[in-house]
């Protein structure tokens, strides 16, 4: 199965059909010697699927897939010094909690996402993510600690000035400093934005650094 496509174009499954009678985890598969996991979590339906579509959209050849966690596995600069990223979402569901730790473990990256026209979602990083990836990386050798990015989505959905329920950039880069994330990111809903692929140039520069390619 693949699907780099256009934007949304793309589907999640193994197969054309998309079997979904077994579901498995990818960071249950083989890890490549040049594969970065970078794992996406946050409240459900802030952005996530937007993300992987890009994602999709951005890297040809890109494959798609569906188990535990939707995902996107994409190779940057085919050839030689190639580096594979594997952009991983666990819905929030309370059901899905230790899927998500374990996905903590083995994560090379980790992104928080939030919605920047709803507090709500915003607060569940402090209050739920950040505090579950920092334990799982309390658990790793320093060398295999995962950094943090946080990324706000949805961007023209805030009102201006912010209303009471949205949060402000100063407010996600007071958050971004307090969990000492490498960067703080306001994406938009146009794909057009190049603030997605400078989180993804980001990470290509961590994934070498991890990867000592």
């Amino acid at each position: 199965g693949g699907g780099g496509g256009s934007s949304g174009g793309f589907f999640f499954g193994k197969s054309g059909g998309g079997d979904m009678s077994v579901l498995t985890s990818r960071f249950s598969m083989k890890k490549e010697s040049n594969e970065v996991w970078c794992m996406l979590v946050g409240s459900d339906n802030c952005g996530e699927q937007q993300l992987l579509s890009t994602f999709a959209s951005m890297v040809p050849g890109a494959q798609a897939g569906t188990g535990i966690e939707r995902y996107v596995t994409g190779d940057i600069n085919p050839g030689k010094h190639s580096v594979r990223i594997s952009l991983l979402h666990y819905s929030s569901s309370s059901k899905m909690s230790r899927a998500r730790y374990l996905g903590f473990m083995s994560a090379d990256i980790i992104i928080f996402l939030f919605s920047l026209d709803d507090k709500l979602t915003f607060s569940d990083i402090e209050e739920e993510f950040y505090p579950d990836a920092l334990y799982a990386n309390a658990m790793k050798k320093d060398k295999e600690q995962s950094p943090f990015y946080i990324v706000g989505y949805n961007a023209e959905k805030r009102s201006n000035p912010p209303a009471e329920y949205d949060v402000s950039t100063d407010v996600g880069k007071a958050l971004s400093a307090k969990i000492k994330a490498k960067a703080y990111f306001e994406i938009g809903c146009d794909t057009t934005s190049q603030e997605f692929p400078k989180l993804i140039d980001l990470i290509l520069k961590d994934a070498r650094k991890l990867k000592k390619i």
